[in-house]
């Protein structure tokens, strides 16, 4: 088993809209001892305005990015080099993240999304997980950060810090990379057991037994919908699966006595899971502690046998009022599970229907002929891309070859595709994009950066700016 630890940095935070534009990444044996590094720049579309604070803190300007290789070049290398088989894929707060980011990126060039991970016995894994785990269960030997209010925190940055390891430059990726994996290293060393256990639960059906629901029993769970003061840790119970969703379980938080809510009907047990959490509290409502797990994202949970009395200490949890709360939600089992349930029923048509085929992803698999003309795409010749006729089944895969085509290869567009091309451009800089693919306008992205420029910042961070100026300016 081999390890993959990567990091990149993007144009700002949401995958669908931003684009990467730097990927590192580190390749480690199964004794986290590195064999290969790389660290690859990823050239930026035209057609991107990035986030003015994701370039303040990263420091990566579009036109640094221009040495790179385009996304198509960067995930055939990816493949090429680094995706061996038998190896865990992991990083630090990757899955919520990082995986993310990739798996649009490989969706918009026509890779399969997922198999990267799972493909010749692959696996995926998030180091942060592991992190928080550690520190509310078995922190012995390592000192963990706090921020200035003494609030409990588990930033790369901090921890690196504290236990004096080499962190160069943070929000760069190749140094994020070293660090994490030294992190990784001080936990295996300090708390081994822990390490091999949560390492196995990146198999979904190793979770899975966790939260039998056939056979309920409370577990230990970590996760960052708990807060930072009770180390994020407490014990929950499940209930039911996740309605609309596979691979999921809803549980109750078992800190939570759960007489006020049992009772409730579906309808205001959805109004006490949906509503703002201000809102909530000004008409002192209390949210229902139920939360969703899925099995596919390397959940961290564990038997109850391992909340030793320290550790039920450190999160601030009595396990005598546990037991009283298990006893009183069993009670009314399973007739509180069904109305949970009925309660986290996703609406119809609450969520407008996608039309970027950028943000399609997820809206259905592909059927095999179309996987294997993507396949083939992938693996074409730049003159082929031009001479080929690519006839996808898939509506999402036409509009997306257009896409995919201009921005990979613009060499080898046609005299109507450079047209149709140049008046996407034009649309998208003098609109901008609404919804989960926002990017402001030409006009206001400029008018942003003008006020971002008459703020207190440093030279280092002005000059920034400026050629993010440049870049919207110039010639598209």
């Amino acid at each position: 088993m081999n390890f993959l630890f990567y990091d990149i940095e993007t144009s700002g935070l949401n995958p669908g809209s931003h684009r990467p534009m730097q990927f590192a990444a580190i390749l480690t044996d199964s004794n986290l001892k590195e064999l290969k590094r790389v660290n690859w720049l990823v050239k930026l579309n035209s057609e991107i305005l990035p986030d003015p604070i994701a370039i303040l803190t990263t420091g990566i300007t579009p036109q640094s990015t221009q040495i790179g290789m385009t996304e198509s070049e960067f995930l055939k290398k990816l493949h090429q080099e680094l995706l061996l088989p038998d190896t865990v894929v992991c990083g630090y707060n990757s899955i919520p993240f990082d995986d993310e980011f990739m798996r649009y990126t490989l969706w918009r060039n026509f890779y399969d999304p997922y198999e990267w991970q799972w493909k010749e016995g692959r696996s995926r894994f998030d180091i942060i997980t592991l992190v928080r785990m550690t520190r509310a269960l078995r922190p012995e030997g390592i000192r963990w950060p706090f921020a200035e209010d003494g609030t409990p925190v588990n930033s790369l940055e901090l921890l690196a810090k504290e236990n004096k390891l080499e962190h160069r430059s943070a929000h760069d990726a190749l140094s994020d990379v070293e660090v994490t994996i030294d992190v990784a290293r001080l936990i295996k060393k300090n708390a081994p057991k822990l390490f091999s256990f949560l390492l196995n639960l990146r198999n979904k059906k190793v979770a899975e037994s966790y939260l039998d629901l056939e056979f309920p029993k409370p577990v230990v769970h970590t996760t960052p919908k708990f807060p930072q003061e009770i180390l994020q840790t407490s014990v929950v119970f499940p209930l039911c699966p996740t309605p609309g969703r596979a691979g999921g379980v809803l549980v109750y938080d078992l800190r939570y006595d759960p007489t006020e809510f049992l009772n409730l009907n579906p309808t205001q047990l959805k109004h006490l899971t949906y509503s703002k959490k201000s809102y909530l509290s000004k008409v002192e409502e209390k949210r229902l502690p139920v939360k969703m797990v899925q099995f596919n994202k390397c959940p961290a949970l564990a038997p109850l046998e391992v909340l030793t009395p320290p550790a039920a200490k450190r999160i601030n949890l009595d396990l005598k009022q546990v037991k009283l709360n298990l006893e009183k939600l069993k009670k009314s089992m399973p007739t509180f599970a069904q109305k949970v349930y009925e309660a986290y029923k996703p609406e119809d048509g609450k969520f407008p229907p996608k039309t970027d085929p950028d943000l399609q992803m997820y809206d259905g698999f592909l059927d095999q002929s179309d996987r294997i003309l993507s396949n083939a795409l992938t693996n074409a010749k730049p003159r082929e891309i031009k001479s080929t006729n690519f006839k996808f089944n898939d509506d999402r895969l036409e509009k997306l070859f257009k896409l995919y085509k201009a921005r990979n290869f613009p060499e080898q567009l046609t005299e109507k595709e450079k047209i149709a091309w140049a008046e996407h451009l034009s649309s998208k800089f003098e609109n901008g994009a609404t919804g989960r693919n926002s990017q402001p306008s030409k006009k206001e992205y400029l008018k942003e950066l003008e006020r971002l420029q008459k703020t207190k910042l440093n030279t280092k961070k002005l000059k920034l700016l400026k050629e993010l100026q440049n870049w919207a300016e110039q010639e598209k």
